[in-house]
């Protein structure tokens, strides 16, 4: 056992250098920042899963259209938070409607602003789930959003420049909105907003905005990482029944994104996700999740082929390819003014 312990601490040891720990640790503290006030205060609606995926993204990966801009990036996901709180408030609709109207307005103000702030949906998304109304959460999000990025604002201050505006193209806003869409078609088929979990949103979006598309590998393993998070949680939560467990969660899954190379911040939100649904006891979180996490993965390859399909086919028509090229140009420019 001694031995077996050695080995499993020798490669940690190899796969992390003194970057990684001191990162790891900002990420860990920010999350456990928000565990107290939430335990103390007895307020499950200041739960944000996303500062997980924020804070791991600016910090941990130190994802670089993330790190220059913070503060458009932070307006965005405040500005989604409120949103969805005034949507789950007021808006008179079935949750389908709700959850369509939501993701139209913060992807609409992304794709308008350029600003890569994905993780917006999510923020957005979960007062709709949740019906949550209460104020508290938005300032969860300002507050805990916050220290990321203050982290970053002062750590970084000399190296900070202008924001680079994601490109947006026809065809990538195609795959995007595709692979929402049917993502949103099968939470209603199922009809249970378990089948696909706001953070997934997210990762849809990232693999539809990648500026190269990423294998079956990459994608298999991002899947198991993110089914591994969120049932690992399950499993502390109804072992402890403390909101704490989340760091544990957190740290062995940074242990294992730097061990297979997966850079993806979704899967530390749904790391937290488990104890804000309140769902950790209820067995049909296990499989339903499945739907939403093969999704996330399959979804925007499977809509790109068929855009790309589409687009070859109107190749082979002068004319339609002539529309085609006339369209993007008409939309690039669009986005450039």
């Amino acid at each position: 056992m001694a031995n077996r312990y050695h080995a499993i601490m020798t490669r940690l040891s190899a796969d992390w250098s003194e970057g990684h720990w001191l990162r790891g640790l900002v990420v860990l503290i920010t999350v456990a920042m928000m565990a107290i006030v939430v335990t103390v205060f007895h307020e499950q609606t200041m739960v944000v899963p996303e500062v997980g995926a924020v804070t791991t993204g600016l910090i941990f990966f130190q994802i670089d259209e993330w790190r220059k801009g913070p503060i458009p990036f932070y307006l965005v996901i405040c500005g989604a938070a409120f949103l969805g709180v005034e949507v789950a408030r007021y808006l008179p609709v079935d949750l389908i409607a709700q959850i369509v109207i939501t993701l139209a307005a913060i992807l609409g103000a992304i794709l308008f602003f350029r600003v890569p702030a994905f993780p917006a949906l999510s923020a957005g998304l979960l007062p709709v789930y949740l019906h949550l109304v209460s104020p508290l959460y938005v300032v969860a999000v300002i507050v805990f959003m916050g220290l990321p990025i203050l982290f970053v604002v002062i750590t970084e201050r000399p190296g900070l420049g202008p924001a680079s505006p994601i490109p947006v193209t026809l065809r990538s806003t195609i795959i995007i909105v595709g692979s929402l869409g049917t993502m949103v078609l099968a939470v209603w088929l199922v009809h249970s907003p378990l089948a696909v979990l706001p953070p997934l949103f997210v990762a849809a979006v990232e693999n539809a905005n990648a500026p190269k598309a990423r294998g079956v590998r990459q994608l298999s393993w991002t899947a198991l990482a993110i089914l591994g998070a969120i049932e690992l949680t399950i499993l502390l939560f109804l072992t402890l029944n403390s909101n704490f467990v989340v760091l544990v969660t957190i740290l062995l899954t940074l242990v294992l994104v730097t061990r297979f190379a997966i850079e993806s911040p979704p899967i530390l939100a749904l790391a937290i996700i488990p104890i804000v649904f309140n769902h950790a006891n209820d067995v049909h979180i296990s499989y339903l999740i499945l739907i939403g996490i093969a999704l996330s993965q399959i979804a925007p390859p499977l809509v790109a082929s068929a855009t790309d399909a589409a687009i070859a086919l109107l190749g082979s028509d002068r004319s339609s390819a002539t529309d085609y090229d006339r369209i993007e140009a008409d939309f690039d420019l669009d986005n450039r003014a």
